[in-house]
């Protein structure tokens, strides 16, 4: 696990931005995607108009700044210019030090994609068989844990209780229509099941994703 400290933008800062009317929008869900792929920007100034907009956006957005990935060159490209565009807004500092920024603590847990998951004389492969979910520093073993059907997720008759599942792996299978959302059919929401099953050791969730034949 790698721990690093990394220098973030206040939130507030955000709410410095207007937003677009709705008269000034258009009704054309792509014509964002018809805009030029770069744009001519000319000196900003403290009141923020639709150009100095453009041009703010077309900066932060360009290739040069790489990327908001925590932890890179891009992610400190990206909040150094926003502190150095909201101090010329004449935002006061509110962070550390008499900054901007307040120092976040970032975790990162990599996942070894050569691991398999066993049960019985079967084995998975992460990624292909099924998709592993970070469930946070709390996450338990399920090495040899004992395997438990517990029923259909978005039928409560058919659910086992939580207690019966304390220490072991419970494998649900799904109502077809979906259970979280209906742009996911197939699948179950992982927090509403941490939170039925908070003992047990693992969840697993047997379904299919369904696409529409137009998919």
């Amino acid at each position: 696990m790698k721990h690093a400290v990394i220098p973030s933008v206040l939130s507030f800062t955000l709410l410095t931005l207007p937003a677009v009317s709705h008269a000034q929008a258009s009704t054309d869900p792509w014509a964002m995607l018809a805009r030029p792929r770069t744009h001519t920007s000319g000196p900003t100034h403290s009141a923020i108009s639709p150009e100095d907009l453009a041009s703010r956006l077309y900066r932060f957005a360009d290739d040069s700044m790489g990327g908001r990935l925590l932890g890179t060159e891009g992610n400190s490209k990206g909040v150094e210019y926003i502190a150095s565009e909201v101090k010329q807004l004449g935002l006061e500092p509110a962070g550390e030090n008499g900054t901007y920024f307040q120092t976040v603590p970032v975790f990162e847990r990599p996942f070894d994609s050569t691991t398999t998951f066993g049960a019985g004389e079967n084995q998975y492969s992460a990624f292909i068989d099924f998709l592993p979910r970070d469930q946070g520093p709390g996450a338990r073993s399920v090495d040899g844990a004992q395997v438990i059907y517990g029923g259909t997720w978005g039928d409560s008759t058919s659910l086992i209780a939580p207690d019966a599942v304390a220490g072991k792996l419970v494998l649900l299978s799904v109502i077809p229509a979906g259970y979280s959302a209906p742009d996911a059919p197939g699948t179950a929401n992982r927090f509403q099941l941490s939170r039925h099953y908070p003992l047990a050791a693992g969840i697993a969730v047997a379904g299919l994703d369904l696409f529409p034949p137009a998919s």
